[in-house]
């Protein structure tokens, strides 16, 4: 097993019945061999949904660190060998979500489910990866809140996610963010660049299960709706996205100095170092560290524009105290308006500083 693409050698400790114990915690392991073959899926009874029936052929498609997928008579299935949650098979059983999504999202129609997602049956479907679409991914998001699905920001709890996997990393870098009233939570929905298939000629997104590095330090269901977004970033997925948001909640949105859609890449770049340590990837580790470096640049121009806004309160709090003293006859009349005209002309030039010094979005 140690050479299949999916096993941790990162971080394994020891494996004993079903258990796979490593230096983050305990994972659930199951294989079977004859998974390849059509009698394994004729003989399964304890499955949920559609199950293939009479297979006469099994076809291995790809391995990947998640699992297999494999073609299954008039199915395709993702076979998950160490099970990460059941967030993908949820999604297929809930009739809100299917009738939200379901035209954008290939669903999962059934499944076998033990301590997780074991096995995932998605209708037939071309499997070749087709390019990321952040059209596709604003759609589906906003078809989420229409109907209900998406919930408030849950700032704190998002900020204690990145604070873990900072944590277990031992990282030199610490970045928090307010996030806006804009900023959503929304369901994993299992956005992957290697996920966006085509069925019948229309472009779906066919869902993930989560990450095992992810999995282990944190498998929260509601996450950002934009990380979404940062998941499959470029300029032609970014362009796609900004084209439908309106431009003053998009702006609202990206703001680096409330956190916004660079805070959810640096959670991005944690999960895949996260991910690449658990699977032993030392040169992938090496490019993501390296990138990590650039929240130290990130920090130091925060830095600068919080001490421009610091500056903006303190003038403020002296021009107010100044009005206050002449209220009361401490202070003359004329000292306290020549106080408020230079007091509020700083502010102006220190608000224009702040302005000035914020870091743009695009610089991470």
């Amino acid at each position: 097993m140690e050479e299949r693409p999916w096993w941790p050698r990162g971080i394994v400790t020891k494996v004993d019945d079903e258990k796979i114990h490593t230096s983050w915690g305990t994972l659930s392991f199951w294989w079977d061999d004859s998974i390849l073959s059509p009698e394994w899926w004729n003989s399964k009874k304890d499955y949920w949904g559609t199950w293939p029936k009479e297979v006469n052929k099994v076809q291995v498609l790809e391995e990947d660190y998640r699992g297999l997928i494999v073609n299954v008579d008039d199915y395709v299935a993702r076979i998950c060998p160490i099970p990460t949650g059941n967030h993908i098979s949820s999604l297929g059983r809930s009739s809100a979500v299917i009738k939200a999504i379901g035209d954008q999202v290939l669903l999962p129609i059934g499944g076998w489910e033990s301590e997780g997602d074991r096995v995932l049956i998605f209708p037939k479907h071309e499997t070749e990866p087709q390019s990321p679409d952040g059209g596709l991914v604003y759609d589906i998001h906003k078809n989420l809140e229409s109907h209900g699905l998406s919930a408030p920001n849950q700032e704190s709890r998002w900020n204690q996610r990145i604070k873990t996997f900072e944590d277990v990393l031992q990282t030199n870098t610490l970045w928090r963010g307010p996030h806006g009233k804009n900023m959503l939570a929304a369901p994993r929905i299992g956005v992957e660049r290697t996920g966006f298939i085509h069925q019948d000629g229309k472009l779906k997104l066919r869902p993930e299960p989560i990450s095992l590095g992810e999995f282990l330090n944190d498998d929260g269901k509601f996450l950002p709706h934009l990380r979404d977004l940062a998941m499959i970033e470029s300029t032609q997925t970014l362009h796609q996205w900004l084209q439908q948001e309106n431009p003053k909640r998009s702006h609202a949105l990206f703001r680096i100095s409330v956190g916004g859609f660079p805070l959810l890449k640096y959670d991005v770049l944690l999960c895949q170092l996260v991910d690449a340590v658990a699977f032993g990837l030392d040169d992938v580790c090496k490019t993501l560290k390296q990138k990590l470096t650039e929240v130290d640049r990130i920090q130091a121009k925060l830095g600068v524009m919080r001490t421009f806004r610091g500056g903006i309160l303190l003038t403020g709090s002296v021009v107010v105290m100044g009005l206050l003293l002449s209220n009361i006859g401490l202070v003359g009349t004329t000292s306290a308006q020549v106080t408020t005209i230079i007091g509020l002309s700083l502010m102006m030039l220190l608000r224009f500083g702040e302005q000035r010094s914020e870091p743009d979005w695009r610089e991470f």
